[in-house]
């Protein structure tokens, strides 16, 4: 057997202290007194702690409905007052020609970018590129088959759609 040093000892007995206490704790102190002593109520086992009265089963008559508990996992049910549907918003009125042509040119105009600019003997002359259509334009041609270049400068250019009125300047991409 090896030699117990002093770390071991002090487990020991506390193990030892635990065991007692729990043989104190539920050690059965006395016969059960209540119940028959003889016959097929009786309790023949002194250190059961359970009592025939705790196993009988109490009910309600029938004519008077069970009590009421709160369920504690069921959310509690309130009652929501009835609210009038909402009338939908009315639509738009319909656009106009006018409007889907202006609509359609503004679109077209935002994906126009002016890749380069270049003067040689005096003219002037734009690059200008929409997604992979590349244009080579001067002032007075048209873009798209409907923007034409009004002016080219060293730094931008100026297109304009005649018939709804939509352009502006594009500037030179990289300045």
């Amino acid at each position: 057997m090896r030699k117990l040093n002093r770390r071991s000892i002090l487990l020991l007995l506390a193990i030892m202290a635990l065991i007692a206490l729990n043989l104190w704790r539920w050690w059965p102190t006395a016969p059960a007194t209540q119940g028959p002593k003889h016959g097929p109520g009786a309790n023949n086992l002194t250190s059961n702690p359970f009592r025939l009265e705790e196993f009988e089963v109490h009910v309600l008559p029938l004519d008077t409905p069970p009590p009421l508990q709160r369920d504690l996992f069921r959310p509690k049910l309130v009652a929501r007052p009835v609210s009038k549907p909402l009338p939908k918003p009315e639509e738009p009125p319909p656009k106009s020609s006018q409007e889907l042509a202006r609509e359609a040119a503004q679109a077209e105009f935002a994906q126009l970018r002016c890749v380069g600019v270049a003067f040689r003997n005096g003219k002037a002359q734009a690059y200008i590129q929409k997604g992979s259509e590349n244009y080579l334009v001067s002032p007075g041609d048209k873009v798209l088959n409907r923007f034409s270049v009004d002016s080219i400068t060293p730094d931008a250019v100026t297109l304009q759609d005649p018939d709804t009125g939509v352009g502006g300047t594009l500037a030179v991409s990289g300045k």
